[in-house]
């Protein structure tokens, strides 16, 4: 028998001696008893539902912690395979087993270029100004409209340019969270380059499917364990 049942099993009993001191009718104590089960049966159940659903954001949550610390170290390996020898120098040692030049051999130039310009604007941060967009990244970039869009068709739209930026903006928002989890939100949002902490939410829950909040709850949680 486990506690829970010796719990029930106890409070019945008790309760069915309140019902004998205080000369209720045989209908009127199971009456009492019948209502007294259904609501442990509904804690019980309501429990069971808070602990499934801190489970789950606790699972979500790691799964997230594990996709940023690979997007480092991804990030880190194709700064030292791809970018001068000048800048890569100034960047911490990349993981031993990511460092084989295999990795690259099969991108073509616009993929080349994609991952040079995410690791440097990933690496100097440019997207904490608010103003930073479209053409703020080419500039940052030192190229022309005609050069990105020759590498980056897709960019030619200036929406998926903004949406781009702000993953960026939700990625360094996650880590800031993740290391400092005492931060406000809407003091993380400004740091990240949102102008108010409802564009981060809407950022955020786009590109990891969970709150800022939630997931700021949850790393609380897990440094008070």
């Amino acid at each position: 028998m486990n506690v829970k049942t010796m719990m029930i099993c106890v409070f019945l009993l008790f309760s069915a001696q309140i019902c004998k001191a205080g000369n209720f009718t045989l209908t009127e104590a199971n009456t009492i008893i019948m209502i007294l089960v259904f609501v442990i049966i509904l804690l019980l159940v309501l429990g069971g539902v808070i602990l499934y659903y801190n489970r789950k954001i606790s699972q979500r949550n790691e799964k997230l912690r594990r996709i940023l610390n690979g997007l480092e170290a991804y990030r880190k390996m194709m700064n030292h395979t791809l970018l001068p020898a000048h800048d890569a120098s100034e960047l911490p040692p990349a993981p031993h087993e990511a460092t084989k030049p295999e990795a690259v051999s099969h991108m073509d130039e616009g993929q080349k270029f994609f991952v040079e310009m995410d690791a440097r604007v990933t690496r100097e941060k440019p997207f904490v100004n608010p103003d930073f967009d479209h053409q703020a990244l080419i500039d940052f970039l030192g190229v022309t409209q005609e050069i990105l869009l020759k590498q980056m068709p897709r960019y030619s739209d200036p929406k998926n340019t903004i949406s781009y930026i702000n993953s960026r903006r939700a990625e360094y928002g996650a880590q800031l969270i993740m290391d400092h989890a005492d931060y406000a939100m809407d003091e993380v949002a400004v740091m990240c380059g949102f102008r108010d902490s409802g564009s981060f939410n809407a950022a955020f829950k786009f590109a990891y499917g969970i709150t800022p909040n939630d997931y700021m709850n949850s790393m609380k949680d897990l440094f008070k364990r």
